[in-house]
């Protein structure tokens, strides 16, 4: 009776995987003869899925594109720190501490 239980629940183990299997070759990238450094070369990245400790999604942009978030994100850090220096100063510049 066990055995036919655990028969009966195995393909419910491998549904999760189907997802991730058809996402991959949805996402199949054909870069050709390009050179990996070249700005329409694209680059597929494992990037972790908020909420979740152990899922992962694969997500493929150019080189372009990739570097341009690169420097969006280097210029919101830049802005908060901007921010934060300046609203110590006055902060501390009127004598008041806060």
């Amino acid at each position: 009776m066990r055995a036919l239980i655990i028969l009966s629940l195995l393909p419910l183990l491998a549904l999760p995987a189907l997802p991730a299997a058809a996402q991959k070759a949805d996402q199949a990238v054909d870069n050709g003869d390009l050179d990996p450094r070249h700005p329409d070369f694209v680059r597929c990245r494992k990037m972790p899925v908020p909420g979740s400790t152990f899922q992962k999604k694969r997500i493929c942009k150019s080189n372009r594109d990739w570097q341009r978030d690169l420097e969006e994100a280097r210029g919101q850090t830049d802005d908060m720190a901007t921010q934060a220096r300046n609203s110590r100063k006055d902060c501390y510049g009127s004598g008041i501490y806060c």
